[in-house]
């Protein structure tokens, strides 16, 4: 995986809604954004406001994330994996400064457009994300 600053551990997965999704083994939330920017958009505030509210869960305390960026396939990949990579460290920084979430419970990757999310139209907005997961340990 791509990673834009250190860490690393295995991601489990609820699967992705629209919003934020809180189950027994995962919280999951997409972010999306505007082409070419790392810009959150108000929406997106509200998104990471409700994941800071469930972060302060005692069930999640100590708890990692994964914080996995995207691009839709406009631009070569020396432009999108540093662009995902951007996306993803403000939505840590966001976390980091307005819920004072420590910014080590985050791994931090960029995946550029390798990963879309609807491939039938790579340019999508929908495709232009960041996501947020829960991680969990590597299996013995």
């Amino acid at each position: 995986m791509p990673q834009c600053d250190g860490g690393a551990a295995a991601a489990g997965d609820s699967g992705t809604s629209r919003n934020l999704e809180v189950g027994a083994d995962a919280v999951t939330l997409r972010i999306e954004f505007e082409r070419g920017t790392a810009r959150l958009r108000p929406d997106a505030t509200r998104r990471l406001d409700q994941l800071g509210a469930t972060l302060r869960d005692p069930a999640l305390a100590g708890a990692r994330f994964l914080i996995a960026g995207h691009t839709d396939s406009t631009g070569s990949d020396a432009v999108n994996v540093p662009l995902s990579c951007e996306r993803a460290k403000a939505v840590r920084d966001y976390m980091a400064q307005q819920h004072h979430v420590d910014a080590d419970r985050f791994q931090v990757e960029g995946f550029g457009a390798m990963q879309l999310l609807d491939a039938q139209q790579p340019t999508a907005a929908a495709n232009r994300r960041v996501e947020v997961r829960r991680l969990f340990p590597a299996k013995p």
